[in-house]
């Protein structure tokens, strides 16, 4: 059975969110919060982890990982857009290229946030006109970059939820892969704080190898090339399995903090007992939220979410 955990409602934008233009506040003037790179070290719990974290006011995040590629694709509209590379052509494509962010049933993945609630019939959106508008306000006469680009997406999604951006102090980028770290993040944001999460890989290395060999098409290949095929495919999970926190050599130590997935399904299933577990959930806050991010601990976290969906995570 997946793990659920609570999504706040984000389907219609607060009427805070539709301020007059003339208050809306430029890219420079907002204080740029610490970024957080969270990603998976050799297995899972990146999810889980958010929803420990999601509509915490302190902090900047987009639910699951539809940002992912954003790195790889800038790469990619630098030469397809090269002649016409400006803020306009950059916000119209990201709204197709990750349009996810926008409505999670538009490019459905594996993040289970177009099947969310007790139905698994339920989904997040936001107003894409006003994304749109207050993007390219932020935006509008800043040098074009995929640093700029990455904070303003930020900023933009937190105002269509109605949050309070002078309150926020970090930034979680669920980056999730790990050559993106040192490969596009590192050279925009050095000083980043990185969360990885690791796993016991005896509990799902049957469950990738599965996943990943079974597209083997012995049609189209010989039974000799299939053999070869599946034995790439287990030597590439266990390189990923044991290397995942690898990539994170000379970035310094203190700017690194790595959690258990078992550990964050124990906190998981203990929130779900009453008797006594409110002193224990509070230590485990202050773990997850002040001591890693340096946040405050909610005092709404100390009881299940009034307002708020199911997640298959």
């Amino acid at each position: 059975m997946p793990d659920a955990i609570a999504v706040p409602d984000t389907n219609n934008s607060p009427a805070t969110a539709r301020l007059d233009q003339t208050q809306w506040p430029r890219f420079r003037d907002l204080p740029e919060p610490r970024m957080a790179a969270l990603y998976t070290a050799n297995g899972s719990g990146t999810k889980l982890y958010q929803g420990f974290l999601d509509g915490h006011p302190q902090i900047y995040m987009v639910p699951a990982y539809p940002l992912m590629y954003l790195y790889p694709h800038w790469e990619q509209w630098q030469e397809e857009l090269a002649d016409n590379w400006n803020w306009a052509a950059l916000i119209d494509v990201f709204c197709v290229k990750h349009a996810s962010v926008i409505d999670t049933r538009r490019i459905p993945g594996h993040d289970g946030l177009a099947e969310l609630g007790d139905k698994q019939n339920d989904f997040i959106a936001i107003d894409e006109p006003l994304f749109r508008s207050y993007l390219a306000h932020l935006l509008e006469g800043e040098p074009v970059r995929a640093r700029t680009f990455l904070l303003a997406v930020h900023y933009a999604y937190a105002h269509c939820r109605g949050e309070r951006l002078q309150d926020k102090r970090v930034l979680v980028y669920h980056i999730h892969v790990h050559e993106y770290l040192p490969q596009y993040l590192f050279p925009d944001f050095p000083d980043a704080l990185v969360i990885g999460t690791v796993r016991d890989p005896r509990s799902n290395i049957r469950g990738r190898y599965n996943s990943s060999e079974v597209g083997v098409d012995l049609i189209k290949m010989n039974k000799t090339d299939a053999l070869i095929y599946r034995g790439r495919v287990y030597y590439f999970i266990c390189r990923y399995m044991y290397e995942g926190l690898d990539i994170l050599r000379g970035h310094p130590e203190e700017k690194v903090r790595v959690v258990r997935h078992e550990d964050l399904l124990q906190v998981h299933q203990r929130r779900a007992v009453e008797a006594g577990a409110g002193n224990r959930r509070g230590v485990r806050q202050a773990i997850l939220l002040r001591r890693v991010l340096d946040v405050a601990r909610r005092p709404a976290q100390r009881d299940a979410p009034v307002h708020g969906r199911q997640w298959q995570a």
